[in-house]
């Protein structure tokens, strides 16, 4: 089979969220990404993947400012994905993660789902285990959830543009490999996430609270 093309969508302001149509909520994000998101990309262990942001049109001028943390032209802003389809080669194993601007992967989260497409024929491959932490306190909870937010799409034989829409994390649980047997994702708690409060973040996690050592080696794994 040849070599993986790997794409992480990022939603910056294609989610109709009214916080975005404000220049403020720009300013505070970005920080978060670039201290969280981006470390984790530029850290993980392939670098053989490209970042598409994913933008509306009509926000374009709060999008633009985001161009002067972008490392190298494998990270981009995106306004049409269609334009970009029509440029790659149609027979090209695709493989997309999913990522939004305040959580971070780990760092050998890409190389793992590549180990793991030799195992399974299924579509999805999705990590079930990882943590929500407080990204001010650094307060962190184990989060265990049977269908998180956080997958890759594999098309083994080229990626087909009607079916480029990511399907719902939660629609997917019948139809993913998981991946249980170590953390692989960090959610950054900033108090103006969706979470009601940090130790219940979803379903099945534990609401166990990760403490000393054990925090310390995470902290350290993923870079942070």
């Amino acid at each position: 089979m040849r070599e993986w093309d790997i794409i992480i969508f990022i939603p910056l302001n294609t989610q109709n969220f009214p916080e975005r149509q404000e220049e403020s909520w720009y300013k505070k994000r970005m920080d978060i990404f670039k201290e969280y998101t981006l470390k984790s990309l530029i850290k993980q262990s392939t670098q053989n993947f490209h970042v598409w942001l994913l933008c509306e049109p009509k926000l374009k001028h709060y999008s633009e400012t985001w161009k002067t943390i972008l490392p190298n032209d494998r990270y981009q802003l995106v306004y049409n994905i269609k334009k970009l389809w029509k440029e790659r080669d149609k027979t090209q194993p695709t493989m997309i993660f999913r990522l939004d601007t305040d959580d971070m992967y780990h760092p050998n989260a890409f190389e793992k789902v590549i180990e793991r497409t030799n195992t399974t024929n299924k579509n999805y491959i999705q990590f079930t285990k990882g943590y929500v932490m407080d990204i001010y306190s650094y307060d962190m909870f184990e989060w265990i959830h049977h269908s998180p937010p956080f997958y890759a799409r594999l098309w083994r034989k080229g990626w087909n543009i009607p079916d480029a829409k990511l399907r719902e994390h939660d629609k997917i649980a019948g139809k993913s490999k998981k991946i249980k047997d170590q953390a692989m994702f960090i959610v950054g708690y900033h108090h103006k996430n969706k979470l009601n409060k940090i130790d219940s973040p979803g379903k099945g996690h534990t609401g166990r609270e990760v403490v000393g050592r054990e925090k310390m080696k995470i902290l350290k794994d993923f870079n942070l």
